[in-house]
């Protein structure tokens, strides 16, 4: 009689968890810039789209927040349609491609390739998140060489700081729109070089 009170409990509590709805995953994206301001022409130029650093802490599906300067917190229904990191340098490379007219882009790790103009552009991405009801950052150190002779032609340090509600959206549209700065900020250093 025990084991079967037993028995009758198990099921049921099996059946209440298997009845109960959990909350729905909602998935973001990253997009590019849809109008440009300008375009550069870089004809016959080639740009390699990394190596890009990318911080452990960001290697995961769900979106990441912070509560201090030292604490994340992982957003467990909130989560990247696809790999971070991937569609950040997709977007990156879109963005260039639209602000530099003629320039071959290709990514790291890339082919060899005999063309004069020839720039590498490398990236440490140090921080890509925020503090809901904050603001959002996005922190990344970056370096344009030639690609031959890899010395540096240009470079800096990019960070943003945006004002941002209480909901992932605004994170993630603030984020968005950094990553777009940021894009603009490169096409120029960029055109600048092949001119």
């Amino acid at each position: 009689m025990k084991l079967f009170s037993v028995l009758a409990l198990l099921l049921c509590t099996a059946c209440i968890q298997l009845g109960s709805e959990s909350q729905p995953a909602r998935y973001y994206l990253l997009t590019p810039l849809q109008v440009t301001e300008h375009q550069a022409t870089t004809n016959g130029l080639a740009l390699e789209l990394g190596p890009l650093y990318f911080p452990p802490y960001l290697d995961r599906p769900q979106l990441i927040t912070r509560n201090s300067a030292n604490e994340i917190v992982v957003a467990e229904f909130e989560r990247w349609a696809e790999p971070l990191q991937d569609n950040l340098l997709r977007v990156l490379k879109e963005n260039l491609s639209r602000n530099l007219k003629g320039v071959s882009i290709s990514e790291y790790p890339w082919q060899p390739t005999n063309q004069e103009s020839h720039l590498a552009l490398h990236m440490t991405l140090n921080q890509f998140d925020g503090i809901l009801g904050q603001d959002s950052i996005v922190d990344i150190r970056w370096s344009l060489k030639n690609a031959h002779q890899r010395h540096e032609v240009a470079g800096g340090h990019f960070v943003s700081r945006q004002q941002i509600g209480t909901s992932y959206q605004e994170l993630v549209n603030s984020l968005n729109q950094s990553l777009n700065q940021f894009s603009i900020q490169v096409a120029s250093a960029v055109a600048q070089h092949a001119e």
